[in-house]
């Protein structure tokens, strides 16, 4: 029979789970966790054919085009929304690819340690809730940094929430989502190695205190430090113009207030003064699909090489 939006995703999930865990070998096939049925029927058919052991260990693969199935069956749009490119689409799949582990890890995790005290149908209903949580939107206002003005757009990128620069002029990164921050840099060419200044890069994010604007980053923290069913009270500006994905989903934005960043509302009734980072990690990804990188921090350092990273 016919399985459910929600189906579909427990089985996309479950599958990307086994895809890494037999991504460098293991001994027998791993758990298909939390499917039963038809799901696990749908799931093995991913699988069954793309098994290799080798010096005792199974590899388990699949080919692109299964792939991006799976990203279809998870509510992630596999198809090229006006003026994304495939470069950041590519690694907007490697983000939202983590978002389901994790929360396939913590589900495994809450499985483990669970002494009867909940039953596996509660467990399984987190973990529905949390997979649909996660979705792709593309941005099409800019987000952009400029410590002369008073008034600065942070996109609402809460539990799930992955967005992609959809016009190109984000000057903040090409992906953002909670605690990562994304720079894309495509070549057409693979066998050219492109250069990056990771200075310039981390500057555009904001992570250089003393060389750039860091409201917005700040802002973004101050908006993944709020507890989750806050998010929806918080106060949005207008998105007549924004190109979403599903039609229906929305990505609301907040304001930094302040030529210093002084206060960013984070509900109806409560506003919120920046600060730093406050010991928080944000994780920071370079993505590109050169064969070699070329990595200087500075202008005036040299250039270390970086091959098949």
């Amino acid at each position: 029979s016919e399985l459910s939006q929600k189906q579909q995703r427990r089985v996309a999930a479950s599958v990307f789970r086994v895809l890494e865990q037999g991504k460098q070998g293991v001994d027998d096939v791993p758990d298909l966790l939390g499917l039963r049925g038809n799901e696990i029927a749908l799931a093995e058919s991913f699988l069954q054919y793309h098994m290799e052991r080798n010096s005792g260990k199974l590899k388990i693969t699949v080919i692109s085009a299964q792939e991006l199935v799976l990203y279809a069956m998870a509510g992630i749009p596999t198809r090229l929304i006006a003026k994304w490119k495939t470069e950041e689409q590519v690694a907007a799949f490697h983000v939202v690819r983590h978002a389901i582990l994790e929360c396939m890890d913590k589900f495994a995790a809450n499985v483990a340690n669970n002494s009867c005290k909940v039953t596996n149908s509660s467990l399984e209903e987190e973990l529905d809730n949390s997979l649909d949580n996660i979705r792709l939107y593309s941005l099409q206002k800019q987000i952009k940094t400029k410590s002369q003005e008073t008034f600065l757009y942070v996109p609402m990128v809460d539990v799930g929430k992955i967005t992609m620069d959809g016009d190109g002029t984000t000057s903040v990164a090409d992906i953002i989502a909670p605690y990562t921050v994304v720079q894309v840099w495509p070549t057409t060419s693979r066998t050219l190695p492109v250069k990056v200044d990771l200075s310039y890069e981390l500057n555009k994010c904001g992570f250089l205190k003393d060389e750039c604007d860091t409201r917005v980053l700040q802002g973004l923290l101050a908006l993944w430090q709020v507890r989750p069913n806050k998010l929806d009270e918080m106060t949005e500006t207008s998105i007549d113009d924004a190109s979403l994905v599903p039609p229906n989903d929305s990505i609301g934005y907040t304001v930094v207030e302040g030529e210093s960043g002084i206060v960013i509302t984070v509900d109806h009734d409560d506003s919120t003064g920046l600060t730093g980072l406050n010991g928080k990690n944000i994780t920071f990804l370079l993505s590109t699909n050169a064969e070699t990188v070329k990595l200087r921090f500075g202008w005036y350092g040299p250039y270390m090489s970086i091959t098949n990273a």
